[in-house]
């Protein structure tokens, strides 16, 4: 059997039949690498791959599985320990104040954050999953369940970190019912009902995580009613009930946003080149353009200076109601976060691993510190070291972003991004944290920029 050829870097094996025919198979993996080099191959494209690596995949979600059982721990201990104490919780035993970051019954901690980066992922991948399907792959109307999966799952991420539908109740409770009631009660479930059926039989894995997701969530108010009972029983046993089960819920909403996160990235797999087996993982390949991705970034920042602005202008009034929530965080650590997961696409066979994984790790970094409003500590001249020490880290980050070989253009547009970044975090606390925020933003889409001008290198 001669080596096995390549085109359009999908590989396939020639079967060997009679006569000048192939195998179905391998006319159609042709076919499609043809087609891909020729769209790929349009003057001022340019190729983002996506690779779907099993062990990386397994990795990413046993920790995401991982970090969100070490937050049931957290809230379960932290929502007892405050039920049965009634202290300050600056006067906490020091433990206790290091899981009540892990709290997700409370906004502005890194549970909340993460709980909203899990579902901003989530919407990401969604959104992946309605660019990648081919535009031919059918005209019904259940194909545009992708981008509202996406956009509903943008707007769940928002509302974790910006508590929304809290201040809607508190300002129109009967308008919060009703937008309850007929938006996620009657036309969602019955639309997705429909886009599932149609995309069964694309992956039935996926299918099958998309049902698991909604049975997650569909638990919630189960949970929500022995929480109510827990809180109403009386003694030290009813109350411990009710961590237990407040915990247990808000870890089913994580799990559950774990599942539809698995299913899009199911999904998206099916729209990528399978190559035969033993010549690598499947990958995704995307076409885009420099100024595309420019123009993406701008809009993004001016949506997300404009929210900022609104958000504090207008939502700070409901703050004395007890809605801590503060969504213009959001607008500022999202960003990040998706700049993040573009870097770290765009650096792929363009430059060293280690490049890009230093500059996600400091764009994630402020985004947590952001988006958990990590600042309100540093107010304290004793957490000055943390303070430093995030800035130390974010310098080390840079030095490691550095020392591979690369263009001129990405070390340079790489070094400003992380300078951008640590300048963010010495500036904080202060007024102009969420400007400087949005600074780093387009500093990392300078770096987006010239890493998608770099040929990719072949393997």
């Amino acid at each position: 059997m001669p080596d096995a050829p390549s085109i359009g870097h999908v590989h396939y094996q020639v079967v060997e039949v009679e006569g000048d025919a192939l195998a179905p198979a391998v006319r159609q993996t042709e076919a499609q690498g043809q087609a891909g080099d020729i769209a790929l191959a349009e003057p001022g494209l340019a190729r983002v791959t996506i690779s779907f690596d099993k062990m990386a995949l397994r990795v990413l979600f046993v920790s995401l599985v991982l970090v969100s059982l070490l937050c049931f721990v957290s809230t379960w201990r932290v929502v007892d320990f405050w039920l049965h104490n009634d202290v300050d919780w600056r006067d906490w035993p020091l433990a206790y104040k290091l899981m009540l970051q892990g709290n997700l019954a409370q906004e502005n901690v890194l549970g909340a954050w993460f709980s909203s980066m899990l579902l901003l992922m989530a919407g990401a991948a969604f959104l992946l999953c309605f660019a990648a399907e081919p535009r031919d792959a059918g005209k019904s109307v259940f194909r545009f369940g992708w981008l509202l999966f996406g956009l509903v799952f943008v707007g769940l991420s928002l509302d974790e970190l910006g508590s929304f539908h809290e201040r809607l109740a508190l300002w129109q409770p009967d308008a919060a019912w009703r937008l309850m009631i007929v938006g996620f009660i009657l036309v969602v479930p019955v639309y997705m009902t429909g886009f599932g059926l149609v995309q069964l039989r694309r992956s039935r894995a996926g299918a099958g995580l998309i049902v698991l997701g909604v049975a997650c969530f569909s638990l919630i108010p189960v949970y929500e009613h022995f929480e109510i009972m827990g809180l109403a029983a009386p003694g030290v046993p009813g109350r411990s009930g009710h961590a237990l089960w407040t915990a247990a819920e808000e870890t089913t909403e994580l799990l559950g946003m774990i599942a539809f996160l698995a299913a899009a990235l199911v999904f998206a797999a099916t729209f990528s080149h399978r190559p035969m087996a033993g010549s690598g993982a499947p990958r995704l390949s995307l076409r885009l353009s420099p100024p595309v991705l420019a123009g993406a970034y701008l809009i993004v920042v001016g949506l997300a200076a404009a929210g900022a602005y609104a958000s504090r202008r207008w939502l700070a009034v409901l703050e004395e109601d007890g809605v801590n929530g503060l969504p213009e965080n959001w607008f500022v650590g999202a960003p990040l976060f998706l700049s993040a997961l573009v870097v770290l696409a765009l650096s792929q066979g363009r430059v060293h691993r280690s490049f890009g994984w230093a500059i996600a790790f400091s764009a994630v970094l402020v985004s947590a510190l952001v988006g958990a409003d990590i600042q309100k500590f540093f107010w304290s001249e004793e957490m000055a070291w943390l303070k430093w020490g995030l800035a130390g880290a974010l310098a080390v980050a840079g030095i490691i972003a550095l020392m591979p070989r690369s263009a001129l253009a990405v070390r340079i547009t790489g070094l400003a991004a992380i300078a951008a970044l640590a300048v963010t975090v010495a500036a904080m606390p202060g007024p102009h944290t969420l400007a400087l925020g949005l600074v780093a933003v387009l500093g990392l889409g300078s770096c987006g920029l010239a890493l998608l001008t770099q040929p990719v290198e072949e393997h």
